[in-house]
């Protein structure tokens, strides 16, 4: 059954993330005796990707057919708060990544930095606001989910709204991890006191982020097809599972880099 799969993917993967989150904890109390501003940040997002996990669970295990679910007020409000905390996980984990780059390329040109500053404010100006959007559009938590989520039902959520800005927020969490692979692989390949082996090894560490791209764009497919064709809990899960994969790569990528110090 897929929801027994996503559900059980998506366990692996959180606790993969947990044991590498835990691992920077540690490594940087024990090397720096103490934390930085990116990796509270870590932490944060990590415990957002446990919300998120449990949510997912919750929500199959509900036990609805596809006949049901979309009339199911749980059920919806289980998708609702996957779908926030879907994009405010990453949010804080690329936040984290951007932070650790200003500290290790502060030899770096400024104009690559004010990228980096831009990009931290467009992810809170771009990802904050639609998890906000998500939760005040009926005025309180009961009349978002009160009537489920079928095409038919009575409701007083704007899907037309919620579809564009869930795109734009999508497609722009994609650009932003590309940008987090690119940048990295430029700044790293000018670097001239290194052999090209080196430099390759330690352009592959810092462009995880492709892996992230990759879960990123699949996503922008997945919240298109969620709102433009009649959902389906094969669409649902489809959704669920690629986000829980974008959350944590986010969370890996960003966090691999500190395992391996420059």
């Amino acid at each position: 059954e897929l929801g027994t799969a996503v559900v059980g993917f998506g366990w692996v993967l959180t606790t993969l993330s947990g044991v590498i989150v835990i691992a920077r904890g540690v490594l940087k109390i024990l090397r720096f005796h103490g934390l930085a501003w990116e990796d509270y940040l870590m932490i944060l997002s990590m415990l957002l990707a446990i919300v998120y996990q449990v949510s997912s669970t919750l929500l199959y295990g509900t036990n609805l057919t596809e006949q049901t679910a979309f009339h199911s007020p749980k059920f919806a409000e289980y998708i609702y708060i996957c779908h926030a905390v879907g994009f405010m996980a990453p949010l804080f984990s690329r936040i984290s990544f951007c932070l650790y780059m200003l500290r290790v390329l502060s030899t770096t040109l400024a104009t690559r930095k004010r990228c980096i500053y831009a990009f931290i404010a467009l992810q809170l100006l771009i990802n904050v606001p639609m998890s906000i959007l998500v939760f005040t559009q009926c005025g309180s938590f009961h009349n978002l989910w009160a009537h489920g989520m079928a095409e038919s039902a009575p409701s007083c959520v704007h899907h037309i709204i919620i579809k564009s800005a869930a795109l734009t927020t999508s497609v722009f969490n994609a650009v932003t991890d590309l940008f987090l692979t690119i940048l990295p692989a430029m700044v790293v390949w000018s670097i001239k006191v290194m052999t090209p082996r080196a430099r390759l090894g330690l352009v592959a560490t810092l462009g995880l982020s492709f892996f992230a791209t990759i879960a990123s764009a699949i996503k922008v497919y997945y919240v298109y097809a969620l709102y433009t064709f009649a959902p389906s809990m094969q669409e649902v899960g489809h959704l669920i599972l690629v986000m829980c994969v974008e959350i944590n790569v986010v969370i890996i990528a960003a966090s691999i880099p500190v395992l391996a110090p420059l």
